[in-house]
């Protein structure tokens, strides 16, 4: 921020939060929230998630996405909607809810706070980002 945006260092610490340090720690945006309707913040949101589901497990030979060659195998595949992620197998029961397991771990390692309210686990028929799946 500093090299490329002009910003004095002493404008960059206005920025941080009070526990943060230029010096100890890397830097993330400050805002907990992103506002929706502006490209960046899905753009910023959608690169966070696809980062954490890497980290739980489900890369992108995983991932159903239109600009991605289609999971060879749905033992274990997931999408990615901005801030929704949705994890499907037919490998049977338990597969889905292992796999939300690992990713819900690798959402409370990144500090990425969830709605556990939408959590739809190891369910045939459910609704996903509006869509019914039956």
């Amino acid at each position: 921020l500093t090299e490329i945006g002009g910003l004095e260092i002493s404008k960059v610490e206005s920025f941080l939060e009070c526990d943060a340090s230029l010096e100890t720690q890397l830097l993330f945006p400050v805002s907990r929230v992103w506002p929706m309707g502006f490209s960046w913040s899905s753009y910023v949101a959608q690169e966070k998630l696809l980062a954490i589901c890497n980290c739980a497990g489900l890369d992108e030979a995983k991932v159903l996405a239109s600009d991605c060659c289609t999971p060879e195998d749905f033992g274990l595949a997931f999408a990615a909607a901005t801030d929704h992620t949705m994890i499907f197998s037919n490998a049977g029961p338990g597969c889905s809810s292992q796999a939300a397991m690992l990713f819900d771990k690798a959402m409370e390692e990144a500090y990425a706070q969830k709605n556990a309210s939408k959590d739809v686990n190891d369910a045939l028929n459910a609704t996903c980002v509006g869509v019914n799946l039956e």
